[in-house]
């Protein structure tokens, strides 16, 4: 009976510990296109630690994220993988 319960538990908590798909990772780079009606910003980005390395990007958003966002804007931004695609969750002019 103590087997099965540990078993039980194990299994439970298998869809829990995850590989961290569903954090947001902080990011920082220049803005090189932004396109609000697809919801898409293109970054050129620094390396994003334990995450992905630097490269230029095209990463989904809302639309409602990109106010004020321009080509040529150093920012600083979050990034999560969502349904095998990257997704900004945040993104802001980088302060100086």
């Amino acid at each position: 009976m103590k087997t099965r319960l540990c078993a039980l538990l194990l299994v439970l908590a298998l869809p829990l510990a995850g590989c961290g798909g569903d954090s947001d990772h902080p990011g920082h780079g220049v803005v090189v296109s932004v396109d609000a009606a697809k919801g898409e910003v293109t970054l050129d980005h620094e390396d994003i630690p334990g995450f992905m390395k630097g490269m230029t990007m095209t990463f989904h958003v809302d639309p409602s994220l990109l106010a004020g966002v321009e080509a040529g804007q150093q920012v600083d931004f979050r990034v999560r993988e969502e349904a095998g695609r990257y997704v900004v969750t945040a993104i802001e002019p980088r302060r100086r």
